[in-house]
């Protein structure tokens, strides 16, 4: 008992230290200071603990275990804790209470077979946070206790009613209890005897306050009777919107599950499910690819199975739309270019087409491709000069890992100059989605690296762009254990268009829900490696795309930067990323330019572009909505663009040499 009890001590008294809000800590139970009184004169003042000890205790970790001791209160005890699994566990003791509890990013509490009526207050940064009060006479459980992400296990207790949990509730172990109803459904989180529990209403048995909530699930109707049942497919990975009467809501989008929640407010109501990017159809009249009106109100707060049947266009979709870079781009170093290309109807259990094909990858600029990267499941190419080409016998067979390419920064590139990528991807009859079957992107040598970092492409864009700005958010586990769950905090710039949200790609399977301007990804039970153990696996990523708000004037500046949650830890902040709405950098760099001779101009099948000196720089042709069409890195005086693949129209040609850009309107006639 003694040892124990000095291990408690020792460990109060390193929390005590550690965390500047608690630099005494002071004894309120009587037989408690009694017995450090008679064990531990040294460590006392009157019923203060010095800091002496705590000095001396610096080596223990602020864990509490006062597990089946017998004792019957705890008062006195005040638990601090930032990264521990077990912050305190007083599990099979006689207690009836628990003093207030303050954590640090996370906490863990196991108080399970005691006879408490109630779980302390737990104040601080709730972040996170694992309960088990299984087995005692709790009779209900405070929303204050909650934290965003919760883990909950408090079946055998007197609770009538239960709070409203978060969306990203891991474990939701709620029975067996006297509540007959719910105030909203996890579905995530929840077993099967869960969801079978109405959601609580005006005027139930307990007076249990519930909350406003509309549900439901993305399917292929395989008994084709419009009705989702046992015998259907589930979909995953397909996005699902939420639109009022002003406009854009919320969106929710899960890659491990198919089915959406959204808590609302009492208001009309329009679900939409986003076939735009996909090459999927709805089958059913109702509710088709919308809703049309879902009114929440007092009378009806909770609308489930508000279901969307989907399935595959006729032929297939094969493409290409993203890309991901690792490790330095500087001179003389490798660094990595991951491609992401294949069947892009892949969404889950259903997939759209089969088939085989090619990606070819060409790289410009002050980089060389040397091969395929040495990763697990990386396919090898037919390389010729600074071309990739891959011969795919069944896009059905490839993922994000099958096309990693290790790339060579030249010595002489200079920090800012441009690598260009284009990628294509064939074939292209029977394809029903042509669009991402060319993608082409820019990226600079830098002299950084960071395995939290954020990107952004493309940067510097024309007034009134209006294309895609693709986010990539690479995390890595730097710890010395495994990360059982990840989450990743964004909030998108003000100046973003929401309703163009999609997720593109990502490492391991998630969550997400965006809610306003706030996206909150989140990986349950990811269990990341350390990078000691295991560095690539210890390595993961988001990327998604969104559109800028149209119109945006000369001089708009989009600014982001997310925050990366590891377990119980503080956040680990990335980089801001800045895009830039400019036409010029001002006359200087214009005058720089400004002896081009480009001819014919309009174009009919050619543009030629003479410069007066030969000098890297990056041409990159734009349609009047900021839409690429075409982008490669140049380096000789003359240079020929063939227009035939352009349609007629009116373009800018944006040429960037050393961070410098010039523009130039330029005509297209067929």
């Amino acid at each position: 008992m003694k040892k124990l009890f000095a291990v408690l001590l020792l460990v109060l008294l390193i929390s005590s230290k550690i965390k500047a809000q608690a630099p005494t800590y002071t004894v309120t139970d009587p037989n408690f200071l009694a017995f450090l009184n008679t064990n531990f004169p040294q460590c006392m003042t009157g019923n203060v603990i010095t800091t002496t000890c705590a000095i001396m205790a610096i080596t223990w970790p602020a864990t509490i275990n006062v597990s089946g001791l017998g004792i019957s209160n705890l008062w006195g005890i005040q638990a601090f804790c930032s990264t521990d699994f077990v912050c305190l566990n007083c599990s099979n003791n006689l207690l009836t209470s628990l003093p207030p509890l303050t954590t640090y990013y996370g906490f863990t509490l196991i108080c399970n077979n005691n006879s408490l009526t109630a779980l302390p207050n737990i104040s601080g940064n709730n972040v996170y946070h694992i309960i088990n009060c299984e087995n005692n006479l709790i009779t209900n459980i405070s929303p204050n206790i909650l934290a965003y992400d919760v883990k909950l296990y408090c079946g055998n207790n007197n609770i009538t009613c239960f709070p409203a949990f978060s969306q990203l509730s891991q474990t939701l172990s709620l029975l067996p209890n006297p509540a007959l109803c719910l105030a909203n459904y996890v579905p995530a989180a929840m077993d099967p005897t869960l969801l079978a529990m109405p959601i609580c209403t005006a005027g139930n048995i307990y007076n249990c306050p519930g909350t406003n909530v509309i549900a439901g699930n993305n399917y292929k109707d395989v008994n084709i009777n419009c009705v989702k049942d046992n015998a259907d497919i589930n979909l995953r990975g397909v996005p699902v919107q939420l639109y009022d009467n002003t406009g854009f809501v919320a969106q929710y989008y899960s890659s491990a599950s198919p089915a959406y929640v959204f808590n609302v407010q009492p208001g009309t109501y329009t679900v939409v499910v986003d076939t735009t990017f996909a090459p999927i159809v709805p089958q059913c009249p109702a509710p088709g690819v919308d809703s049309a009106n879902i009114v929440i109100s007092l009378g009806t707060p909770y609308i489930n199975n508000v279901n969307f049947n989907l399935n595959c266009l006729p032929g297939f979709d094969f493409g290409c739309n993203s890309f991901r870079l690792e490790g330095p781009i500087f001179p003389g170093l490798l660094h990595g270019m991951w491609i992401f290309a294949g069947n892009k109807g892949y969404l889950g259990d259903l997939n759209c087409g089969g088939g085989g094909g090619q990606v070819v990858v060409q790289v410009s600029g002050p980089a060389s491709i040397m091969g395929p990267a040495p990763y697990p499941g990386v396919l090898v190419p037919l390389i010729s000069g600074n071309t990739a080409t891959y011969s795919v016998a069944d896009f059905n067979s490839v993922n994000y890992n099958s096309f990693l390419l290790a790339n060579y920064t030249a010595t002489s590139a200079v920090i800012g100059n441009l690598i260009s990528v284009s990628v294509v991807v064939t074939p292209t009859a029977g394809d029903n989605r042509l669009s991402n079957n060319t993608y082409t992107f820019c990226y600079p040598v830098g002299n950084s690296y960071d395995p939290n970092e954020k990107q952004v492409y493309p940067v510097d864009v024309l007034p009134g762009f209006q294309d895609w700005f693709t986010y990539t958010i690479d995390f890595q586990n730097l710890g010395n254990a495994p990360a059982y769950n990840i989450r990743v905090l964004d909030t998108l710039d003000t100046n973003l268009d929401l309703g163009t949200f999609q997720v593109i790609e990502n490492s391991h399977p998630f969550n997400v829900a965006l809610n306003g301007n706030v996206a909150n990804f989140f990986f349950p039970g990811i269990m990341l490696p350390d990078n000691i153990s295991d560095p690539q696996g210890s390595k993961g990523f988001i990327q998604y795309r969104v559109k800028p708000k149209p119109g945006l004037p000369n001089g708009t500046k989009i600014k982001n930067r997310g925050h990366i949650y590891f377990d119980y830890n503080p956040a680990v902040v990335t980089n801001q990323t800045i895009n830039n709405f400019i036409f010029d950098l001002g006359k200087e760099e214009l005058k720089k330019e400004s002896s081009l001779n480009l001819y014919p101009n309009p174009a009919k099948s050619k543009l030629t572009i003479l410069f007066t000196d030969a000098h890297q720089r990056a041409l990159i042709i734009t349609d009047l909505m900021g839409k690429e069409v075409f982008n490669k890195i140049v380096d000789d005086k003359k240079t020929e663009i063939v227009t035939d693949q352009i349609q007629t129209g009116i373009y800018f040609l944006k040429i960037v040499a050393d961070s410098k850009i010039s523009v130039h309107k330029i005509i297209i006639e067929k």
